[in-house]
């Protein structure tokens, strides 16, 4: 794999007419690049039984709509995502419900990035200042991991919003 990156490098950079890689003096017109596909060879791995073995099989899958609700296990407890359209935009709820009565749970906006579903919700902490939640979804296959950022205000010490659902309904 890293010699597919490098040569996936060196490509953009002739392409772009950066790279001095031969002795030409005068400059040359920029050349089409190649796609990963052209550049990138197939893993030299053996294949185990079941394994995938061509590029697209590494490729995450994308996911047309976003919407409807999510369940599994998030650190602590079990955990709940529900994504809705609101016009051109999202709007997404989670909530995590652990052992030990640790409870929690937020609402805020979302948006689609780079084959993620990112959401975030605004609030000030204690101490007057304005502070973003943000969850990230990302799929595995037929599951989403869940990777929260500065959400912590919104369960307890013993509970998270990190895990991994499943979309369950739309």
């Amino acid at each position: 794999m890293e010699n597919a990156i490098k040569v996936v490098a060196a490509l953009s950079l002739v392409g772009a007419g950066i790279c001095a890689c031969s002795d030409r003096s005068e400059a040359q017109p920029p050349q089409p690049r190649a796609t990963v596909a052209q550049t990138v060879a197939a893993p030299t791995a053996p294949a185990l039984p079941g394994a995938a073995t061509s590029p697209a099989a590494f490729i995450t899958p994308q996911v047309a709509d976003w919407s409807g609700r999510y369940e599994g296990d998030f650190d602590g407890g079990s955990g709940e995502i529900t994504i809705a359209r609101d016009g051109t935009r999202y709007v997404a709820e989670i909530g995590v419900y652990g052992d030990g009565g640790c409870v929690g749970g937020t609402r805020g906006t979302g948006e689609v990035r780079g084959g993620s579903f990112v959401f975030q919700s605004v609030y000030e902490d204690y101490e007057g200042v304005q502070q973003t939640c943000e969850v990230t979804l990302t799929p595995e296959g037929r599951r989403f991991t869940t990777r929260p950022q500065n959400c912590s205000y919104f369960h307890g010490a013993s509970c998270d919003f990190t895990g991994s659902v499943e979309k369950v309904s739309q």
